[in-house]
Protein backbone atom coordinates (compact mmCIF):
# COMPACT_ATOMS: atom_id res chain seq x y z
CA UNK A 1 0.00 0.00 0.00
CA UNK A 2 0.87 3.67 -0.02
CA UNK A 3 1.39 3.85 -3.76
CA UNK A 4 1.19 7.09 -5.67
CA UNK A 5 0.04 6.82 -9.28
CA UNK A 6 -0.35 9.64 -11.79
CA UNK A 7 -2.55 9.75 -14.90
CA UNK A 8 -1.77 12.80 -17.06
CA UNK A 9 -3.07 13.77 -20.49
CA UNK A 10 -4.93 16.34 -22.49
CA UNK A 11 -8.49 17.47 -21.89
CA UNK A 12 -10.99 14.70 -22.67
CA UNK A 13 -8.18 12.21 -23.32
CA UNK A 14 -9.79 9.52 -21.14
CA UNK A 15 -7.45 9.88 -18.16
CA UNK A 16 -10.21 9.94 -15.50
CA UNK A 17 -11.94 6.93 -17.04
CA UNK A 18 -8.68 4.95 -17.15
CA UNK A 19 -7.82 5.93 -13.57
CA UNK A 20 -11.30 4.78 -12.47
CA UNK A 21 -10.88 1.47 -14.32
CA UNK A 22 -7.47 0.97 -12.72
CA UNK A 23 -8.96 1.54 -9.29
CA UNK A 24 -12.06 -0.60 -9.94
CA UNK A 25 -9.83 -3.53 -10.94
CA UNK A 26 -7.64 -3.24 -7.83
CA UNK A 27 -9.60 -1.77 -4.91
CA UNK A 28 -12.93 -2.36 -3.23
CA UNK A 29 -13.11 0.59 -0.83
CA UNK A 30 -12.46 3.91 -2.53
CA UNK A 31 -12.88 7.65 -2.30
CA UNK A 32 -13.40 9.89 -5.29
CA UNK A 33 -12.02 13.35 -4.47
CA UNK A 34 -13.83 15.63 -6.93
CA UNK A 35 -12.23 19.07 -7.18
CA UNK A 36 -14.45 20.48 -9.94
CA UNK A 37 -16.95 23.24 -9.28
CA UNK A 38 -20.12 23.22 -11.42
CA UNK A 39 -19.84 26.90 -12.43
CA UNK A 40 -21.50 26.61 -15.87
CA UNK A 41 -23.63 24.22 -17.93
CA UNK A 42 -20.65 22.55 -19.59
CA UNK A 43 -18.98 21.79 -16.25
CA UNK A 44 -22.27 20.56 -14.77
CA UNK A 45 -22.62 18.13 -17.68
CA UNK A 46 -19.02 16.93 -17.32
CA UNK A 47 -19.48 16.32 -13.58
CA UNK A 48 -22.74 14.44 -14.23
CA UNK A 49 -20.98 12.24 -16.82
CA UNK A 50 -18.27 11.39 -14.29
CA UNK A 51 -20.87 10.64 -11.60
CA UNK A 52 -22.82 8.29 -13.88
CA UNK A 53 -19.67 6.23 -14.54
CA UNK A 54 -19.22 5.50 -10.83
CA UNK A 55 -21.17 2.83 -9.01
CA UNK A 56 -22.09 2.91 -5.33
CA UNK A 57 -18.75 1.40 -4.27
CA UNK A 58 -17.29 4.93 -4.46
CA UNK A 59 -17.61 7.51 -1.70
CA UNK A 60 -17.39 11.01 -3.16
CA UNK A 61 -15.82 14.00 -1.44
CA UNK A 62 -16.26 17.31 -3.28
CA UNK A 63 -13.59 19.79 -2.27
CA UNK A 64 -10.56 21.75 -3.36
CA UNK A 65 -9.68 23.23 0.05
CA UNK A 66 -9.20 21.69 3.48
CA UNK A 67 -9.17 18.30 1.78
CA UNK A 68 -7.50 16.33 4.57
CA UNK A 69 -9.92 17.62 7.20
CA UNK A 70 -12.91 16.62 5.06
CA UNK A 71 -11.53 13.15 4.39
CA UNK A 72 -10.35 12.61 7.96
CA UNK A 73 -13.86 13.40 9.27
CA UNK A 74 -15.36 10.53 7.26
CA UNK A 75 -16.35 7.47 9.17
CA UNK A 76 -15.69 4.97 6.39
CA UNK A 77 -13.06 2.39 5.52
CA UNK A 78 -11.13 2.91 2.27
CA UNK A 79 -7.78 1.99 0.75
CA UNK A 80 -7.42 4.45 -2.15
CA UNK A 81 -8.23 8.05 -3.05
CA UNK A 82 -8.74 9.17 -6.63
CA UNK A 83 -7.77 12.86 -6.83
CA UNK A 84 -9.66 14.13 -9.89
CA UNK A 85 -8.28 16.49 -10.82
CA UNK A 86 -5.21 18.59 -10.04
CA UNK A 87 -5.95 21.14 -12.77
CA UNK A 88 -9.43 21.83 -11.37
CA UNK A 89 -7.91 22.40 -7.92
CA UNK A 90 -5.41 24.88 -9.39
CA UNK A 91 -8.11 26.63 -11.43
CA UNK A 92 -10.40 27.00 -8.41
CA UNK A 93 -7.62 28.45 -6.29
CA UNK A 94 -6.58 30.88 -9.01
CA UNK A 95 -10.13 32.05 -9.71
CA UNK A 96 -11.29 32.19 -6.10
CA UNK A 97 -10.88 35.98 -6.06
CA UNK A 98 -12.78 37.38 -9.08
CA UNK A 99 -11.34 40.88 -8.63
CA UNK A 100 -7.76 39.96 -9.55
CA UNK A 101 -6.30 42.00 -12.38
CA UNK A 102 -4.29 39.35 -14.21
CA UNK A 103 -2.54 41.98 -16.31
CA UNK A 104 -0.95 43.48 -13.17
CA UNK A 105 -0.91 40.72 -10.56
CA UNK A 106 1.94 40.85 -8.06
CA UNK A 107 4.44 38.01 -7.72
CA UNK A 108 3.48 37.31 -4.07
CA UNK A 109 -0.15 36.69 -5.00
CA UNK A 110 0.90 34.17 -7.65
CA UNK A 111 3.26 32.45 -5.24
CA UNK A 112 0.50 32.26 -2.62
CA UNK A 113 -1.83 30.59 -5.13
CA UNK A 114 0.80 28.04 -6.10
CA UNK A 115 1.73 27.43 -2.47
CA UNK A 116 -1.94 26.89 -1.57
CA UNK A 117 -2.27 24.24 -4.29
CA UNK A 118 1.01 22.59 -3.26
CA UNK A 119 -0.07 22.62 0.39
CA UNK A 120 -3.37 20.85 -0.36
CA UNK A 121 -1.58 18.19 -2.44
CA UNK A 122 1.39 17.59 -0.11
CA UNK A 123 -0.86 17.60 2.96
CA UNK A 124 -2.98 14.87 1.37
CA UNK A 125 0.11 12.89 0.38
CA UNK A 126 1.43 13.06 3.95
CA UNK A 127 -1.98 11.99 5.26
CA UNK A 128 -2.05 9.02 2.88
CA UNK A 129 1.49 8.09 3.95
CA UNK A 130 0.46 8.08 7.61
CA UNK A 131 -2.76 6.13 6.93
CA UNK A 132 -1.04 3.76 4.45
CA UNK A 133 -3.55 4.63 1.72
CA UNK A 134 -2.87 4.69 -2.01
CA UNK A 135 -3.53 7.86 -3.98
CA UNK A 136 -4.10 8.23 -7.69
CA UNK A 137 -3.80 11.67 -9.24
CA UNK A 138 -5.37 12.86 -12.48
CA UNK A 139 -4.18 16.05 -14.17
CA UNK A 140 -4.19 17.76 -17.53
CA UNK A 141 -0.97 18.21 -19.46
CA UNK A 142 -1.37 21.85 -20.47
CA UNK A 143 2.08 22.62 -21.78
CA UNK A 144 2.12 20.72 -25.08
CA UNK A 145 0.39 23.44 -27.07
CA UNK A 146 0.94 27.10 -27.83
CA UNK A 147 1.94 29.49 -25.08
CA UNK A 148 -1.31 31.14 -23.90
CA UNK A 149 -1.88 34.64 -25.20
CA UNK A 150 -3.18 36.03 -21.91
CA UNK A 151 -1.36 36.34 -18.55
CA UNK A 152 -3.91 34.19 -16.68
CA UNK A 153 -3.31 31.33 -19.11
CA UNK A 154 0.47 31.65 -18.86
CA UNK A 155 0.39 31.73 -15.06
CA UNK A 156 -1.95 28.72 -15.00
CA UNK A 157 0.28 26.76 -17.38
CA UNK A 158 3.36 27.56 -15.30
CA UNK A 159 1.83 26.58 -11.98
CA UNK A 160 0.25 23.45 -13.43
CA UNK A 161 3.49 22.41 -15.12
CA UNK A 162 5.52 22.74 -11.92
CA UNK A 163 2.94 20.87 -9.83
CA UNK A 164 2.62 18.10 -12.44
CA UNK A 165 6.41 17.68 -12.38
CA UNK A 166 6.32 17.37 -8.59
CA UNK A 167 3.55 14.74 -8.67
CA UNK A 168 5.33 12.77 -11.41
CA UNK A 169 8.54 12.85 -9.39
CA UNK A 170 6.99 11.44 -6.20
CA UNK A 171 4.77 8.90 -8.01
CA UNK A 172 5.56 5.20 -8.24
CA UNK A 173 3.84 4.97 -11.62
CA UNK A 174 3.05 7.64 -14.23
CA UNK A 175 0.78 7.11 -17.25
CA UNK A 176 0.40 9.45 -20.21
CA UNK A 177 -3.10 9.21 -21.68
CA UNK A 178 -3.81 10.05 -25.33
CA UNK A 179 -7.06 9.18 -27.15
CA UNK A 180 -8.15 6.83 -24.36
CA UNK A 181 -4.88 4.88 -24.45
CA UNK A 182 -2.29 4.92 -21.71
CA UNK A 183 1.47 4.68 -21.99
CA UNK A 184 3.52 3.98 -18.90
CA UNK A 185 6.20 6.66 -18.45
CA UNK A 186 7.42 5.53 -15.04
Amino acid sequence: MNKKIFFIGGANSGKSMLAEKYINSTYEKKIYLATGIPFDTEMKEKIKKHQLRRDNSWYTVESFKDIVAKIDNLNIDYSVILFDCVTNLITNIMLENPTINWENIDKNSLENMENTAIYEITNLIEYCNIKNIDIIFVSNEVNLSLVPEYPLGRYFAGITGRINQYIADISNEVYLVVAGLKTKLK
